[in-house]
């Protein structure tokens, strides 16, 4: 994509083909705008793979060239000989500040010349952190986005000769129609009529549609995807933390239970309360016999109702939390064969329950 090109193109809709009224060195200004917009709304729209040389610690820095707008990915480590190395992967702040709250120090996490995983914030687009801290002799292999340069700092020659601008814009053409509604919105917007006005704000409009699907199809696909963070690293299991959840599950096992047996006895109340003063009425008018088997039926009936709500409420207890207390009874722990029973149990309730690593410590997260 050239920038004659986009030239011709908006002297055809501005019906200026002969430069008057929008001369070449203002169309090629506004390309220049429009391409440093696009990248930095876009920075994928222009990147390149750089590879830097680490500084001492955690925080790193990306070099201090003006064309450079931030970094989009870390690939791999270089060895001293410029020999490929480890992959690096991308992880959030708060997994390491939660697992390994000094990662900062070296004195609790010693230095290396290789990085396992990054950090990075578009808060700071040009900074970004590694774990562990390189000693200062490290390279990475990083992805960078950056400006291309500018056709008004390329151009030579007469500046009103169009053949003179055929430049490289420095975009791939799939940004060439969102490039022309740019020059085409700034070309506009220093007429005073109010329906050229209305013109350049159309053509804005299209400009960020165009640079909106852009991002979307990038997103949508696999390659353009780019997590801001690793998936959370499940935490090991300790026996303090199954004894809260039992508790929790517990909790939730007698609320249960206390809602049924509540649900049962209103039954029987409703029961006794409104329909039993009609049975006594139909008792008091019939035989000896029928008020026998009436006498039976009642009675089993209530005794019937209270062993099932009773029944339930135990059963609920038993198959939610395993039975602790007798092993407080024993004065002992349990071991991690029940530790691991207690997990299953836990888990067939709750299948988010993390899994138990009984004798494991907690480590900070890197690649295994």
């Amino acid at each position: 994509m050239k920038a004659s090109d986009i030239m011709r193109d908006a002297a055809e809709l501005l019906l200026d083909q002969e430069f008057v009224r929008w001369p070449l060195s203002e169309l090629s200004g506004w390309i220049d705008r429009g391409v440093e917009t696009i990248v930095t709304a876009k920075p994928s729209a222009k990147s390149k793979t750089l590879v830097l040389t680490l500084a001492s610690g955690t925080k790193q820095a990306l070099p201090s060239d003006q064309s450079i707008v931030q970094l989009l990915d870390v690939v791999r480590n270089i060895a001293a000989d410029n020999t490929p190395g480890r992959m690096v992967r991308q992880t959030a702040r708060s997994e390491l500040d939660s697992n390994e709250p000094n990662w900062h120090n070296p004195a609790k996490v010693p230095y290396r010349s290789e990085v396992r995983q990054f950090v990075f914030d578009e808060i700071l687009p040009q900074t970004f952190w590694v774990y562990p801290g390189n000693d200062g002799t490290g390279k990475l292999e990083t992805v960078v986005s950056f400006l291309p340069d500018g056709v008004v700092s390329l151009h030579t020659g007469d500046a009103s000769d169009i053949a003179t601008w055929d430049i490289v814009v420095g975009l791939d053409d799939q940004y060439r129609a969102a490039l022309l509604d740019y020059v085409m919105w700034r070309a506009l917007s220093k007429e005073d009529v109010a329906a050229t006005f209305q013109k350049a704000t159309a053509f804005f409009q299209s400009f960020q549609t165009a640079l909106g699907v852009q991002v979307q199809v990038e997103e949508s696909t696999a390659a353009g995807k780019r997590p801001s963070s690793v998936p959370p690293i499940r935490r090991m299991v300790s026996a303090t933390e199954i004894n809260r959840s039992s508790q929790a599950a517990r909790a939730g096992g007698v609320m249960s239970a206390t809602m049924v047996s509540t649900a049962a006895l209103r039954i029987l109340v409703d029961f006794f309360g409104l329909a039993l003063p009609r049975l006594v009425a139909g008792f008091v008018t019939c035989d000896f016999g029928a008020r026998v088997r009436f006498g039976f039926v009642a009675s089993s009936g209530a005794f019937v109702g209270l062993a099932v709500c009773f029944g339930l409420r135990g059963a609920i207890n038993a198959s939610v939390v395993p039975d602790r207390a007798a092993m407080r009874q024993r004065g002992r722990k349990p071991d991690q064969r029940e530790l691991s029973a207690i997990v299953g149990r836990l888990t067939a309730v709750d299948p988010s329950f993390p899994p138990c690593r009984c004798g494991e410590r907690d480590r900070p997260p890197q690649a295994r």
